[in-house]
């Protein structure tokens, strides 16, 4: 048994303190030994190279309990780990390497679905997706098969690192409408940040007050205001309910054209935004691609712009006119850190107390809905 001291702090308020871990033993065929079935089991299953291990590592604030392979689909066992004497962790073998041969991988098949289905203190199983990666065939299938037997499924999607954080909640997004799965079933991990274990998770929708400039930056740029608004779906759901769906049907109708910018500069994430011109006097002239953001010391001009408004392409205004239009900035433009909006001469830097008002909602929304911080 390991001793209770770990390689990470905890506190009181930890909602996972580790005082004992044992490593059980491994089944390594169907029928063969496996841990009487006493104490509730959480399985993890995944791809091959997918971050098991290292999600492991972290949960037990161990820094190579679990063994991470050099060569990715060796772990051949479904390893059981004792937490507290209180529950097991069970790790599955990890499946669709292409180096690993087809006689040995098909065999790890059917003992894990032995395990599943004769495993009646299994109270749920956590499935580990690649944010970069659409799901596999390998994904789809472990996905029907749990469907089948039942099974309470958790989504935790890895190596957020690899993206820039404004981009994981639109890929979670996209994960969701792909497996037909909600939003608040994924929760996000990297084994390189800290924090890593409750990430960026999103709030449900419609429990939210704030309004739309509430989430704003603004600049009184003398004869025209500008307004801008992050259209960020982490953001969007601490609106009112009316506000989150115009906002997010707007973002959801130019997704085509959106994706298509990304695209065009190699698929790289994007930040997209809502930027409008109000008219303070009549025939007021203004400048859409001088609309800059400045985020983690760089400015950032937009990749392109999608006008909204009819009129928007002759950039002019007529006094109490507003002109909009959907902005769409590099990916590394990262709304959860101090960001700030320039315009001929001005700036909002005030995104830093944005962020406090955001989290304090954040908190409020979690607490109407029931969930837990």
């Amino acid at each position: 048994m390991t001793s209770p001291d770990s390689d990470a702090p905890t506190s009181a308020s930890d909602p996972l303190v580790i005082r004992s871990l044992d490593f059980m033993g491994g089944m390594a065929e169907i029928d063969g030994w496996r841990p009487d079935a006493v104490l509730p089991e959480i399985a993890f299953a995944g791809r091959s190279n997918v971050g098991k291990s290292s999600l492991l590592n972290k949960l037990v604030r161990r820094k190579a309990f679990a063994r991470v392979s050099k060569t990715p689909g060796r772990t051949r066992e479904i390893n059981f780990f004792r937490v507290n004497d209180e529950f097991v962790f069970a790790d599955l073998p990890g499946y669709g390497y292409a180096k690993i041969s087809r006689e040995r991988s098909s065999a790890w098949g059917p003992m894990i679905e032995s395990y599943l289905r004769r495993s009646p203190t299994l109270r749920g199983v956590v499935q580990l997706l690649d944010v970069r990666h659409d799901p596999t065939d390998d994904d789809r299938t472990m996905l029907d098969f749990l469907a089948d037997v039942g099974v309470p499924t958790l989504f935790v999607v890895t190596k957020t690192d690899k993206l820039s954080k404004g981009a994981v909640s639109g890929r979670i997004l996209e994960l969701g409408k792909q497996l037909d799965v909600p939003e608040e079933q994924f929760i996000a991990f990297s084994a390189t940040t800290q924090n890593d274990t409750t990430g960026r998770v999103l709030v449900p929708p419609g429990y939210g007050t704030l309004r739309q400039d509430d989430i704003s930056l603004h600049i009184d740029a003398g004869t025209v205001l500008v307004r801008a608004l992050p259209l960020e779906e982490s953001i969007l759901r601490l609106l009112t309910p009316d506000s989150y769906r115009a906002l997010r049907d707007l973002k959801e109708s130019d997704r085509a054209r959106i994706n298509a910018i990304s695209r065009r500069y190699g698929g790289r994430p994007v930040s997209v935004w809502l930027i409008s011109f109000y008219g303070v006097e009549p025939a007021a002239r203004f400048t859409p691609g001088d609309v800059t953001v400045t985020s983690g010391g760089r400015e950032f001009r937009p990749y392109d712009i999608l006008p909204l408004t009819v009129g928007f392409g002759e950039q002019r205004l007529r006094q109490r006119e507003t002109q909009s239009a959907v902005y769409v900035y590099d990916g590394d433009v990262e709304v959860d850190q101090p960001v700030s909006l320039m315009y001929e001469g001005g700036v909002d830097d005030g995104w830093e107390d944005t962020l406090q008002r955001i989290e304090r909602e954040r908190a409020m929304v979690r607490a109407r809905a029931g969930k837990p911080n």
